[in-house]
């Protein structure tokens, strides 16, 4: 593949120069080739910052659909075309030659949009009615209960805009690709003021949306529709809810320990909760045992993601929350000690 985008150029410049059909040879020499430029805006687990591609980072892939109004009736131009980067000494983007459209003087409108570097295209897009729409997108998880850790969780980003069309346009589509999800993270804090070391034997949110459409105009912000599905505990066979890695070692007093960082989909936060069981340890004993959840939140505020003027996951937002635990554990203490004094007897003997 790599190789034939490679030969665009060649191809480009044989189709411009040998032909036999005059009126076509006129035509191809004052058309251009619709080109590419992309960048990611901000830095993610699976698509790298980056202004263009390299060889170790960045992003390496994404799609295009496209369209023109030619007196109000929509032309299709592209259909989830694969655009790759092209390392040939100068890093650019390419098609297929055997897709390449040319530009007309018409009104274009652009969809880019990618999912982490899958090689395939996220499903349920359309491009029409001067709008963006993906429909059903759902973010999967595959759990591993052994150790509650999940995979397979995706970057989605996406950028969509209104270009204007000439017979001898040379300027490329540029495309910023905006990220349409949100990462969470969690820190974990031993605040214990009994000196008692702390591990994590579950953590788990609770109530997360996973399935949704996506809108973007013009004219207005782009918008997550969410389903009513959401992630939450099944007891019997751990699934539906997102779990985060338990702590391999105890934190000492003012230790911390970080979560794997999840995507999640841009929500209102009004009925996530999360839940969390911490062990306390006196050396090797397990004198301790607390379930932090959102009937017995013990100054966490009962679990709630909800918190300092924060009451939604917005796009593009990469959110860390920090929570201090410490145990309720009573340690046995001893009081004051008192020594009575000697009762003194006087006894006569006759």
């Amino acid at each position: 593949m790599k190789k034939s985008i490679l030969m665009l150029g060649l191809a480009v410049a044989a189709m411009t120069s040998c032909t036999n059909d005059e009126v076509l040879e006129q035509s191809q020499s004052i058309q251009k080739a619709i080109r590419f430029e992309s960048f990611v805006n901000k830095t993610t687990r699976a698509i790298s910052e980056t202004e263009a591609p390299s060889a170790s980072a960045g992003l390496k892939k994404f799609y295009v659909d496209a369209y023109y109004l030619n007196n109000d009736i929509s032309m299709p131009v592209f259909t989830a075309l694969e655009v790759i980067d092209t390392l040939d000494g100068n890093i650019w983007w390419g098609y297929d030659p055997q897709e390449v459209k040319y530009w007309t003087a018409n009104t274009y409108y652009f969809a880019a949009y990618a999912q982490g570097n899958d090689t395939i295209a996220p499903l349920g897009v359309s491009v029409q009615d001067k709008k963006l729409t993906i429909t059903n997108w759902q973010l999967d998880y595959t759990l591993a209960p052994e150790t509650k850790t999940t995979s397979d969780e995706v970057d989605l980003v996406a950028d969509f805009k209104k270009e204007t069309g000439s017979l001898s346009r040379t300027d490329k589509v540029n495309f910023t690709l905006q990220h349409l999800l949100s990462k969470v993270k969690f820190t974990i804090r031993n605040t214990d003021t009994k000196g008692l070391d702390l591990k994590i034997s579950d953590l788990v949110i609770n109530g997360v949306k996973y399935i949704g459409d996506f809108t973007a105009d013009l004219s207005s912000a782009a918008t997550w529709t969410l389903s009513s599905s959401c992630w939450d505990l099944d007891d019997s066979i751990l699934s539906n809810f997102i779990p985060i890695q338990k702590t391999a070692n105890k934190l000492a007093v003012n230790a911390v320990a970080e979560s794997d960082v999840l995507y999640v989909m841009p929500q209102s936060l009004e009925d996530i909760t999360f839940s969390i069981t911490a062990e306390f340890y006196a050396g090797n004993d397990l004198v301790y045992v607390k379930k932090f959840d959102s009937t017995d939140g013990e100054g966490i505020s009962k679990g709630s993601v909800s918190a300092d003027g924060h009451t939604s996951w917005e796009p593009g937002n990469y959110y860390n929350y920090t929570i201090s635990l410490p145990s309720s554990a009573a340690p046995i203490e001893f009081g004051s000690v008192i020594v009575p004094t000697w009762t003194t007897n006087d006894i006569e003997l006759n």
